[in-house]
C-alpha cells in the first residue's frame, strides 16, 4: 500500500521506520523486540506514527510505501514497547493471516503526540503528489 507521506530522517542509529526491500512482519505474539524503556527513539517513532495515523485518517499499515517508493515497515522494538505500555499507547489489527497488519494510537498516545502533530503534518505531507 502507498501512502501519501514522507517519512523524515532520523537522528539516530537505528530510524524506527526501516527500510529494506522485504519487510519483516510480526503476530502480536512474536513482538518479543521489546524497547526496555520510553526512549528519544520511541518518542520520536509515536509523534510521527500519530501524524501519519491523522494524515491518511485511519489506521497506519504495519508496512508500505511512501510517497516516493521508499518500502518501510514500523520498528518492532518501538511497536512491541508501546502495545505494552501502561496504558497501552498503540493497539494493533491482525490480518486474516495472523500477522499484524496495521497499528493504531490510543487516546493516551494522542494526548502526548497532539502538541507536536500540528507541526508535523506540514513536513510529512511536503511530498504529496
Amino acid at each position: 500500500m502507498e501512502l501519501r507521506i514522507n517519512i523524515p530522517s532520523f537522528d539516530g542509529a537505528s530510524h524506527p521506520f526501516s527500510k529494506g526491500k522485504i519487510p519483516e512482519i510480526y503476530t502480536l505474539e512474536g513482538l518479543k523486540k521489546v524497547s526496555k524503556s520510553d526512549t528519544n527513539r520511541t518518542d520520536w517513532f509515536l509523534k510521527r506514527l500519530c501524524t501519519i495515523w491523522e494524515i491518511v485518517d485511519g489506521p497506519v499499515p504495519f508496512y508500505f510505501r511512501t510517497n516516493n517508493g521508499d518500502l518501510r515497515s514500523l520498528d518492532a522494538g518501538c511497536v512491541g514497547y508501546l502495545v505494552n505500555s501502561k496504558p497501552p499507547r498503540l493497539t494493533v489489527k491482525i490480518g486474516p493471516n495472523g500477522f499484524i497488519s496495521s497499528v493504531e494510537p490510543t487516546e493516551a498516545a494522542l494526548t502526548l503526540s497532539r502538541p507536536l502533530m500540528q507541526r508535523l503534518r506540514p513536513e510529512m505531507e511536503a511530498l504529496r503528489k
